[in-house]
C-alpha cells in the first residue's frame, strides 16, 4: 500500500472515529472502549447509555448506581416480570426510577460543546471542511477542491460513506 493511501485511510479514520459512526448493532449494553479510542471519544462514552450507547436522553438512576436513559430502561424491561438492571443484573427497588437531573445537565453541556466544536478535518489548501472523497484521487476534499480544474469531471462520495467503505474493505 502506498503512503499516499495510508496517509488517506488513516484521515478517514479519524474521520470516522470523531464522527462515531457506529457499524455494530446496538441490542445489546456496551461497557468497553478500545484500547486506540481518543481521548475525546473516551469522554463521550462516558456521557453514553450503555443501551443505545448514544448521548444520554432524559437519564434514570437504578438503585445500583447505573444510569440509563429512560425510553431505553422502558424497552428493556418491557415484558420482563423481573425488572434488573441491564448491566449487573441486580433487581430494581423501583419500577419507575427517578431522573438523573445531574446527568442530563452534564449531557446537555457537553452535546453543546460538542456541537459547537467542528469535527470536519479542514482542507490544507482551502481551510474548508472535509465533506467529500475523490473516487479517482483517493483523497479527502472539500466543495472548493471539488468545483476546482484539479477535480474536472471526477467521482465523489460523502466522506462518511467513503471512510465506512474504506473499512469494510480492510475487514
Amino acid at each position: 500500500m502506498s503512503v499516499m493511501n495510508t496517509l488517506t485511510l488513516e484521515l478517514l479514520f479519524t474521520i470516522l472515529q470523531e464522527r462515531r459512526v457506529k457499524l455494530q448493532p446496538a441490542d445489546a449494553p456496551h461497557t468497553d472502549t478500545s484500547p486506540g479510542d481518543s481521548m475525546a471519544s473516551r469522554s463521550e462514552v462516558e456521557f453514553c447509555c450503555s443501551i443505545c450507547q448514544e448521548v444520554f436522553r432524559d437519564p434514570v438512576v437504578l438503585s445500583c448506581s447505573h444510569s440509563f436513559c429512560k425510553d431505553c430502561l422502558k424497552s428493556w424491561w418491557k415484558d420482563k416480570e423481573v425488572k434488573e438492571c441491564p448491566l449487573c443484573k441486580r433487581r430494581s427497588s423501583r419500577s419507575k426510577p427517578p431522573g438523573n437531573l445531574v446527568l442530563k445537565n452534564l449531557c446537555e453541556t457537553f452535546i453543546q460543546k460538542r456541537d459547537q466544536s467542528s469535527s470536519y478535518a479542514l482542507c490544507s489548501q482551502h481551510s474548508e471542511k472535509l465533506r467529500l472523497f475523490c473516487l479517482d484521487h483517493q483523497q479527502p476534499v472539500c466543495l472548493v477542491c471539488r468545483d476546482s480544474e484539479k477535480h474536472t469531471e471526477h467521482r465523489f462520495s460523502p466522506i462518511d460513506e467513503a471512510a465506512q467503505q474504506h473499512k469494510k474493505q480492510l475487514q
